[in-house]
């Protein structure tokens, strides 16, 4: 369908930075999207505030996922969850951290009460510790980042992207609580494994 052919290709071009080229194309699915279901409306809004050109078109966009899960009586936990995660994403980004804080703990309190794994909350815990990492708390910050890192390593493995994301914010925070020697451990493992990456590049 039209819908899902310019959804496509906004996400395409959001990829490559081209804002206002993917906010056209959005534009032009939502226009057709009369027979997409409630939850694939949330998610393209939600896709859609992700790839917006400015501030207030993502705050728009978020407000049209947030009246769409309401207006459609949905009772899905994990769909709600996921608002929670995104508006908290936006206001840490605002700078405004006890607002995203308020919204991470709606939405982690979520992801706790149901049963099984969901990357969806170390996505949440990650953003989270930066906002509270933010507010002068390092402490707290360094606590979800070795939580965050520790299920990450577990289930990705300790060179993936991510793994190793969650290993420099937690030496981030270890420098800021002073604890240089845990902070040197955390380097020193950080450089042995980007040398054994490149050591592998160069070797294909």
């Amino acid at each position: 369908s039209f819908f899902y052919a310019y959804t496509k290709l906004a996400g395409m071009y959001g990829q490559f930075g081209m804002r206002d080229k993917a906010y056209e194309l959005y534009v032009s699915a939502e226009s057709n999207m009369d027979a997409v279901s409630f939850g694939n409306r949330i998610f393209f809004y939600l896709n859609m505030s992700q790839d917006a050109p400015d501030n207030y078109v993502r705050k728009n966009c978020l407000d049209k996922a947030w009246k769409t899960y309401q207006d459609a009586g949905l009772k899905d936990d994990f769909l709600l969850a996921d608002l929670y995660r995104v508006f908290g994403d936006y206001y840490g980004d605002a700078l405004d951290y006890y607002k995203a804080l308020e919204y991470y703990q709606k939405g982690l309190k979520i992801y706790e009460s149901r049963e099984g794994f969901d990357y969806s909350v170390l996505t949440l815990l990650n953003n989270m510790a930066g906002a509270i990492e933010e507010l002068g708390y390092p402490d707290e910050s360094a606590r979800l980042n070795e939580r965050v890192l520790n299920v990450r390593r577990k289930t990705l493995g300790d060179t993936h992207p991510m793994s190793l994301l969650s290993l420099q914010n937690l030496l981030y925070d270890y420098i800021n609580l002073k604890q240089f020697e845990s902070a040197d451990s955390l380097y020193a493992e950080y450089g042995k494994i980007a040398k054994g990456l490149n050591d592998k590049k160069v070797r294909v």
